[in-house]
């Protein structure tokens, strides 16, 4: 028995691929080029928040950037830029056709703290603008795993980042649950359950002095997975910036899944499951049936060989 599979069906997700280059509290300058799904999203031409580009016209944010103002026509998104100050010709900064908030969004504390951006137009994917694979709800990111944040945001609490405004990186473990809950009991109001809510995880140093700060809200928070790189939060909100056994909480995108493809299916193919395969609307689904066939075909040829 020969099985003939075509070089597709094997082919990997083509989100969340790091891709070689030639403030973030306690972070470093990122390198070029090294997180090219950040999205910078400005208002009148200045940065307000961070997003993730999630697909060619869509970009994955926080809901509370917009509590204030929510006209499309007002913002821009940079995208495929490093440095602020100077975003360089290989940078594209384009409209936005909608905003789309989670219709339960009220308040920071209370989660649903997600939004979509639609772009007007369709950005092309190059060496410096990637989508960002984003997890199915299968995936379970375990306590410890070190994650990234970046974004332009707070280099300290109330302080800027200077210019140039290069992008800034930091590495951060994610912390259980019970833990985070704890280390914000003092947050509970009478009649509140818990203070992280379902939707919500938690990552940062119990000794502090590395996190996410102002400015960096609706940034990623990405976890390797298999190779690739998946968005595992988006920046919501937290305590002071970098303090001890404070650590930044973000929207869990896995606990949204339905809720972003209902809005923006065609992102559908950027999602990956436990098994880091896509959607079965993508090529890469392929690969579950070619390993099962592959395995069948073993078996069968080791039973022909058992009988003769």
């Amino acid at each position: 028995m020969f099985l003939f599979l075509s070089s597709q069906a094997l082919q990997r997700p083509t989100c969340g691929r790091f891709i070689p280059s030639s403030r973030i509290v306690g972070g470093t300058e990122a390198e070029v080029g090294s997180w090219p799904w950040q999205a910078s999203i400005q208002i009148l031409e200045s940065h307000l928040c961070g997003g993730t580009l999630i697909a060619s016209r869509w970009v994955l944010t926080a809901a509370h950037c917009f509590v204030s103002l929510s006209d499309p026509s007002l913002f821009t998104i940079l995208l495929g830029s490093y440095n602020l100050s100077n975003p360089g010709p290989e940078s594209v900064l384009v409209n936005v056709k909608q905003i789309i908030m989670h219709s339960n969004y009220t308040a920071l504390i209370n989660g649903t703290d997600i939004a979509l951006m639609e772009l007007e137009s369709p950005v092309n994917f190059t060496q410096r603008i990637q989508p960002a694979c984003l997890p199915g709800s299968s995936i379970v990111f375990p306590p410890r795993l070190g994650c990234w944040v970046a974004g332009w945001g707070n280099i300290k609490p109330n302080v800027p980042l200077p210019e140039p405004e290069l992008l800034q990186e930091v590495l951060l473990p994610l912390i259980d649950r019970a833990t985070c809950e704890a280390l914000y009991s003092d947050f509970k109001k009478p009649g509140m359950m818990t203070v992280i809510k379902d939707d919500m995880i938690c990552a940062g140093y119990m000794e502090g002095g590395k996190d996410a700060c102002q400015a960096d809200s609706g940034g990623p928070l990405l976890c390797p997975w298999n190779g690739d790189w998946v968005l595992a939060g988006i920046v919501s909100w937290g305590d002071v910036c970098a303090a001890p056994k404070r650590p930044g909480i973000y929207i869990q995108v896995s606990a949204h899944t339905s809720w972003i493809l209902r809005h923006a299916p065609e992102v559908k193919s950027s999602f990956i499951n436990a098994l880091n395969l896509t959607t079965p609307s993508n090529e890469c689904s392929l690969v579950a049936f070619a390993n099962i066939a592959m395995l069948l075909s073993l078996i069968i040829s080791i039973i022909s060989i058992i009988i003769y």
